[in-house]
């Protein structure tokens, strides 16, 4: 059995931490795309993303780079009609990522995009946003 879900007040949460976690959501969102949008084909599907609160630029920049083939062979119609947003918002996560210096937290521009893609993908793509 599984446990719950925690509940976190984000409001006792140190923006950095917030920082990162907002970053690696829109990761999370854009490295779990192809699998949720073929899972008509591939029947169901299960992710994990694990962090120690620490952002690395490498290992982002290698995971942006790890999706983009499953982006170009989404092959469903929904996948098919998002493959080319969600190729956009790779590249440019990807773009934002690669001019940071990697040290502290990510830069403010890509918190502020990572905010603008989590507010608005769900919605561009039809797939439902859910709470658990």
């Amino acid at each position: 059995m599984d446990p719950p879900p925690a509940a976190v007040d984000a409001s006792s949460l140190a923006a950095p931490f917030v920082s990162t976690l907002t970053v690696f959501a829109a990761l999370g969102h854009i490295a779990w795309a192809p699998s949720n949008l073929e899972r008509e084909t591939r029947g169901g599907f299960a992710g994990a993303m694990t962090t120690d609160g620490v952002l690395r630029k490498e290992e982002l920049l290698e995971t942006l780079a790890a999706v983009r083939p499953q982006i170009g062979s989404l092959k469903t119609p929904r996948g098919i009609a998002a493959r080319r947003e969600l190729e956009a918002a790779r590249s440019e996560l990807e773009a934002l990522a690669a001019s940071w210096d990697g040290e502290g937290e990510p830069p403010s521009s890509m918190v502020a995009w990572s905010s603008s893609f989590l507010a608005k993908w769900p919605k561009r793509v039809g797939v439902k946003a859910t709470n658990p």
